[in-house]
């Protein structure tokens, strides 16, 4: 997921300059998406974007807007 985001924001992933802890709990989020018994779509922001995270892998980041 990181390189997805490293990718909008054309970075290195070592270089992005925060954490998801610091926006979310990773395991919390895996737990979500391996227990899905059906299609689940996850939505968060960070900083200007918005990041969704789907059970078949799929992972799309985007410029938020208000």
């Amino acid at each position: 997921m990181i390189e997805t985001i490293a990718d909008h924001v054309e970075k290195d992933p070592t270089e992005v300059d925060f954490t998801f802890g610091d926006y979310l709990d990773p395991d919390a989020l895996d737990t979500l998406l391996d227990s899905a018994s059906s299609e689940l779509v996850i939505a968060f922001t960070i900083d200007d974007m918005l990041v969704t995270v789907a059970t078949d892998g799929t992972i799309e980041v985007r410029e938020y807007q208000d």
